[in-house]
């Protein structure tokens, strides 16, 4: 008789089992930020209310990658929760390790906030799509503008990129490769980049405001690695102030943008 109920008790069990399996739900979602990135998430029942989340999180926009996503949602809280890790961290060098996502839903927009492992936060909003995220060049942005919520050290405000440049030339691969230290600057900043071939090109600072701030350089320039240093001056000759700026090269090849921050 002992055997029949613990034999009945099993039953019970996997019944219980089967049917959380057969009645479990799982979609997809696409939680497009303020900033214009993209989370594709994959949403698992597991119980009633409860979900986890894996995906992945596109920084590729900013010349990442993609981070792998896990987390968990909530139908009675309405907190959505997720974690996006590096999968090549450099401990704030340039990249932040885990950026962490915490969102109120409500209905499909989203309101909330990051933090990341460089100890930076801010709060920011976005829209939730039923689906597949589209291509990251399809995305749709401000006019003229495009940031990041936090994976980056340095790279953490919603910019305007320099008069003269469109998106589309932020998604191309880049015809040089610039370097900027240090960065945060405080004092000077060093400019450095390679040209495979001789070309003309101009070097400039510009602002926040998609403004011109100085120009470096305006020469042909042989093919190799070439040096520039900046002073943190405007082409007054006055101190700039601190906070995001953007340097440009423009070569024959195309143009070639990268943020740098002026720290005082």
């Amino acid at each position: 008789m002992k055997n029949f109920y613990v034999l009945r008790l099993m039953l019970g069990v996997l019944l219980l089992t089967l049917s959380s399996f057969a009645f479990s739900r799982k979609c997809t979602v696409c939680i497009i930020n303020s900033y214009g990135e993209q989370s594709f998430l994959y949403l698992d029942e597991y119980k009633p209310g409860m979900w986890n989340v894996t995906g992945t999180h596109d920084y590729s926009m900013y010349g990442g990658t993609l981070w792998p996503v896990t987390g968990t949602y909530s139908c009675i809280t309405k907190k959505l929760h997720y974690i996006a890790t590096n999968p090549e961290p450099d401990n704030c060098s340039l990249w932040a390790n885990q950026v962490t996502f915490d969102y109120d839903v409500a209905d499909t927009a989203l309101a909330g906030n990051f933090i990341n492992s460089c100890g930076m936060s801010k709060a920011f909003s976005a829209v939730a799509n039923m689906g597949k995220c589209k291509p990251v060049e399809q995305t749709m942005l401000k006019s003229g503008e495009f940031g990041t919520s936090g994976s980056s050290k340095n790279n953490r405000s919603l910019l305007k990129l320099p008069k003269g440049e469109k998106l589309n030339e932020m998604l191309k691969d880049k015809s040089v490769n610039i370097q900027v230290t240090p960065n945060p600057a405080r004092q000077f900043a060093n400019i450095t980049f390679d040209l495979a071939t001789a070309t003309k090109a101009r070097v400039s600072i510009y602002d926040m405001q998609g403004n011109l701030v100085l120009n470096i350089a305006d020469a042909a320039l042989a093919a190799g690695k070439h040096n520039y240093q900046w002073n943190l001056q405007s082409v007054k000759g006055t101190p700039v102030k601190g906070g995001y700026y953007w340097l440009r090269v423009v070569t024959d090849a195309g143009i070639t943008s990268k943020q740098l921050f002026v720290d005082k």
